[in-house]
């Protein structure tokens, strides 16, 4: 299958065979800088540390292809921001552990806002 062919199997482009060009699908999952042709296509974590009144603050952008965009979010989320304690109780062999946040709920957040984004 000739590179065309496949695109257009794909659905990444459409067109006709004289003037063929990529639907914005392609652009966003298979172009390493997205934001060339979608100013401010990326992800942006801010770390809101003491609550939005606080002074603590970070934030880490993420940018490049949208499956690329959203595993990096989900990786530095879950590396920096969700949090795991450990408490242990009195007469009893196993410990009680709690997250601050529930991954699959933050997976499933961002995913849902990347992806039906309005603009």
């Amino acid at each position: 299958m000739d590179f065309i062919d496949l695109c257009k199997s794909m659905r990444i482009v459409d067109g006709t065979p004289e003037y063929m060009k990529p639907l914005n699908v392609g652009l966003m999952f298979f172009n390493d800088e997205p934001q060339k042709f979608f100013p401010y296509s990326q992800i942006e974590v801010v770390d809101l540390r003491n609550g939005p009144e606080g002074d603590d603050m970070t934030e880490q952008i993420f940018k490049g292809p949208i499956d690329s965009m959203i595993k990096s979010a989900l990786t530095y989320i879950k590396n920096t921001v969700i949090v795991e304690k450990i408490l242990k109780i009195d007469g009893q062999a196993e410990a009680v552990r709690f997250f601050n946040y529930p991954y699959q709920a933050i997976e499933e957040a961002l995913v849902n806002a990347v992806y039906h984004r309005r603009i």
